[in-house]
């Protein structure tokens, strides 16, 4: 038989094929062959079957990660290796798999021997971890996901000890394994007594997020759970515990029933799962406290307030009365219920809110602006004479300070006398101009008769002409110490003590001349010391008479003229002693000693010499003789032989001593030099006792020293 050219059986079979004689052939694609369905099915089930030679066993999953499967190749290997295209092996397999028992999943194709090696692998994993992910198990296997979720839904639906939740599908647990976690994390919850973050429980408790949180729903939403209570959700959730809540609410009450009062940054910080405002409402009855801006207090704080409120004849600061905790805001608040409780009972009395907590009566304010009658009075006619006779009544104006100043005079204290400015400016300015409209015999000063004003005065007058001398003879004998040191020392000294003694002298002075009597000055507001300071002279002091200075300073009453008192206080601030006794003590610019004789004239150093050396002999002479007394033996005794020897009274404390003892020692016999020498060291080696006859002819030494 001659045999057939290829050529020629392959258009035999072409046209069998498109005139449709010949059925079920398919043609490869390298176009060498034909295959009929018979043969196609044959090989793929051939292949599917052999495909892949390692046999099945059971490992730990550790292990199976990336383990091959027999039994199973996908649609792309088999069109490749037979040759043809993917939609005739499909065609092919669709015929193949229903005897075969294959499943056929994403062109995988897997036999049930490879179905069952699958679902024991899995049964192993979760049987060892307790549960299983799917998607994790998936990138592991190197399978079909819907693949590997058939085959467990297949073990769940047979094996009634595994299960799944809706709220997460993905995972495959043992019903034993979730018992135990439930159990391990209701441990952890129990041993809790503060609020505990569930993020690190469940860090802690190695469970797979999801699965942790949607137990620890579970747990807490069981009926019989009493532990406590979740705030949050998953990851921001914190387990509070019921004895913490108990606890910490037991502690708030107590704080509140001791305090009569408690902040709501206080509750806050002791509670913060509930507002504060919740959290006393459901403790306390609604008419029992009053919530502020910044905290709660009980209503007898309040009633308390209010009983002593409406019992005011002046002023009350309602700050004393509430807890310290209490902001401006809450005291107004408080204020303004209390001023209310009491507009409703149609009190008689009334009472005005002033800023700062303070409540007034108002009676009280209509008081002070009747009393400030003289105090406008003795103002008018202080700026009246300021400005000549040639003012105009409608130059003069009644400052804000003024009235301060007006009812201070009267008791009141200035923070409440500022903050009655709303309520009496238009009452004070009416009252003032009425008294500008009153005429007056003018003077140049004020003339009073009063007798205590007289001899306060002249005392004080005699007080600064003594003080004039000292400082002007100090500064002179100043010139006489060859030592530099000692000089400043000196200056400073006089600065520091006899001046600032001068200018205190001199303000009690020009508050004594300008008032009328004593009641005048008792209520100066000018002043801070008491009558009895001026008639006893107790303010001795450098540094109380200083603060006296400044005060008289800094509160400039329009009474009284301060200018000389400020310029003589920036003269000793600058520490400009020649100035000041040029200016001040010799030129009498201030006019206080218009009736002595110059400072430079003889007659005035010779009557302080005899004066201060009477002084002194007559000190000396009544000074007993002891180991006591001998410092201030030794002090006298130097100050008179100073005199004599130089002619100029000196007028220092006893730690001068040693440099008098100096400048005057050139001027003494040996002997003097001697015994004045041994006193000295005898003092300061406190050896006293050996030298009592040595005192004596001390003591006799300088009784030789009166002036003639």
């Amino acid at each position: 038989m001659t045999a057939i050219p290829a050529s020629l059986f392959v258009q035999f079979i072409q046209q069998g094929l498109e005139k449709g004689l010949i059925n079920d052939i398919t043609k490869t694609l390298d176009g060498q062959y034909y295959c009929n369905e018979q043969y196609l099915e044959k090989s793929i089930s051939q292949l599917v079957e052999k495909h892949g030679k390692s046999v099945y066993v059971c490992l730990p999953s550790s292990i199976l990660t990336n383990k091959r499967y027999a039994g199973k190749i996908d649609v792309e290997k088999l069109a490749e290796h037979l040759c043809i295209e993917q939609y005739n092996v499909k065609r092919a397999i669709q015929q193949i798999s229903a005897d075969k028992r294959w499943t056929v999943c994403d062109d995988l194709i897997v036999t049930q021997n490879c179905v069952d090696n699958i679902k024991r692998d899995l049964e192993s994993r979760i049987n060892e971890s307790g549960s299983l992910s799917i998607i994790a198990q998936t990138q592991q296997m190197k399978l079909p996901y819907s693949l590997l979720k058939s085959v467990l839904d297949d073990i769940i639906t047979v094996d009634g000890q595994y299960s799944r939740y809706s709220q997460i599908p993905d995972v495959v647990f043992v019903k034993t394994y979730i018992d135990s976690c439930k159990n391990k994390m209701i441990s952890a919850l129990e041993s809790y007594e503060e609020p505990y973050p569930m993020f690190k429980l469940q860090k802690s408790q190695d469970i797979q997020e999801d699965m942790f949180y949607l137990l620890l729903e579970q747990i807490v939403k069981d009926e019989g759970f009493d532990l406590g209570s979740l705030r949050g959700k998953r990851s921001r959730a914190v387990f509070e515990p019921s004895s913490f809540k108990e606890r910490q609410l037991s502690l708030i009450k107590s704080i509140f029933e001791s305090n009569d009062c408690i902040s709501y940054n206080t509750i806050e910080n002791l509670y913060t799962f509930a507002s504060p405002a919740d959290l006393i409402a459901d403790s306390y009855d609604k008419s029992s406290f009053l919530s502020l801006n910044s905290c709660f207090i009980k209503t007898t704080v309040k009633d308390a307030a209010k009983s002593t409120i409406e019992s005011i004849s002046e002023y009350c600061d309602v700050n004393d009365l509430l807890p310290a905790i209490l902001t401006f805001e809450d005291v107004n608040k408080v204020i303004d219920t209390i001023l209310s409780e009491i507009g409703g009972k149609n009190n008689s009395t009334k009472l005005i809110d002033l800023d700062g907590g303070y409540v007034v009566n108002a009676d009280y304010v209509q008081k002070l602006i009747t009393g400030s009658d003289n105090y406008l009075r003795n103002l008018s006619r202080t700026l009246k004479q300021k400005l000549s006779k040639n003012y105009a009544s409608n130059s003069i104006n009644l400052g804000d300070n003024d009235i301060i100043k007006a009812f201070e005079c009267l008791g009141c204290p200035r923070n409440i006398a500022e903050r009655l400015l709303p309520f009496s400016r238009n009452a004070m300015l009416m009252q003032f101009s009425d008294i500008l409209q009153t005429p007056f015999i003018e003077t140049e000063a004020i003339i009073s008769g009063d007798e205590w004003i007289l001899e306060q005065k002249t005392r004080e007058l005699k007080k600064l002409e003594s003080l004039r001398q000292s400082i002007y003879f100090n500064n002179q004998a100043k010139a006489l110490f060859q030592d530099d040191a000692v000089q400043k020392s000196l200056e400073k000294y006089i600065l520091k003590n006899q001046c600032t003694e001068f200018l205190f002298h001199l303000v009690i002075f020009l508050v004594l001349d300008q008032s009328y009597n004593k009641a005048e000055v008792s209520q100066s507001t000018s002043l801070c010391i008491k009558l009895e300071d001026i008639e006893n002279q107790s303010i001795v002091d450098a540094k109380q008479q200083k603060c006296v200075i400044s005060y008289f300073i800094r509160e400039n009453d329009h009474k009284y003229d301060n200018t000389f008192v400020i310029e003589i206080e920036g003269l000793l601030k600058k520490k400009k002693l020649d100035q000041f006794i040029t200016s001040i003590l010799v030129k009498d610019r201030q006019h206080l000693f218009s009736n002595q004789l110059p400072l430079s004239s003889d007659q005035i150093k010779k009557t302080a010499n005899d004066i201060t050396n009477k002084q002194l002999y007559q000190q000396l002479q009544h000074l007993p003789v002891s180991t006591m007394t001998v410092p201030q033996m030794l002090h006298l005794v130097s100050l008179l032989i100073f005199q004599t020897v130089f002619q100029l009274p000196l007028y220092v404390t006893g730690k001068f001593v040693p440099v008098i003892l100096d400048e005057i020692r050139p001027h003494l016999s040996s002997e003097e030099q001697t015994l004045l020498d041994t006193v000295h060291l005898s003092i300061i080696n406190d050896q006293r006792e050996e030298h009592v006859q040595d005192y004596e002819r001390l003591h006799s030494l300088g009784m030789k020293y009166k002036l003639v």
